[in-house]
């Protein structure tokens, strides 16, 4: 689970651990999926592409740029790993180390962030009494012949397709 920090033209933006199993996974296969649900409006959105790191400069400016508390957690965890009951005092520690506003807390730099780049996006939209609607927005795969009676062209380079339920 990650949190989107930010969405741009060429794609959308979120940081982790590099160590995590997630910055792991993405290391070994970087394409990615997220998807947004929200339950009371019966709306999805999945958006599927390849993942690259971002820049160190960017995820050092980012990281500078949250709050002191998060910058300290990011700093001390072993984000999603299992951790042993002397955690809070690591963090203790940590916080005494840092406890003047002027020392900067470095970024580790296991640390960094990720852009999804976007190749293929589904919306899907619920109704109580009837099938869902599905719309998907990709880019078309290289040489793909497509039928126009159920693909049709897009902007800047993207294709959009109805979908049965």
């Amino acid at each position: 689970m990650v949190l989107l920090n930010g969405f741009h033209d060429n794609g959308l933006q979120f940081f982790t651990k590099y160590t995590s199993k997630k910055g792991r996974d993405l290391e070994e296969n970087p394409y990615a999926c997220m998807m947004f649900f929200w339950e009371a409006l019966y709306k999805v959105v999945r958006i599927q592409g390849s993942v690259e790191k971002l820049s160190e400069e960017v995820s050092t400016k980012h990281f500078h740029m949250q709050p002191r508390h998060i910058q300290l957690t990011t700093f001390v965890s072993p984000q999603s790993s299992p951790i042993a009951e002397t955690f809070g005092a690591d963090f203790g520690a940590a916080m005494e180390k840092f406890k003047d506003e002027l020392i900067p807390i470095p970024k580790p730099e296991t640390w960094g962030g990720y852009l999804l780049k976007p190749d293929h996006v589904e919306f899907w939209q619920g109704h109580a009494d009837r099938f869902p609607d599905r719309f998907v927005f990709r880019k078309p795969a290289r040489e793909e012949t497509v039928d126009p009676r159920v693909t049709h062209e897009g902007d800047n380079g993207w294709w959009y397709e109805r979908l049965a339920p």
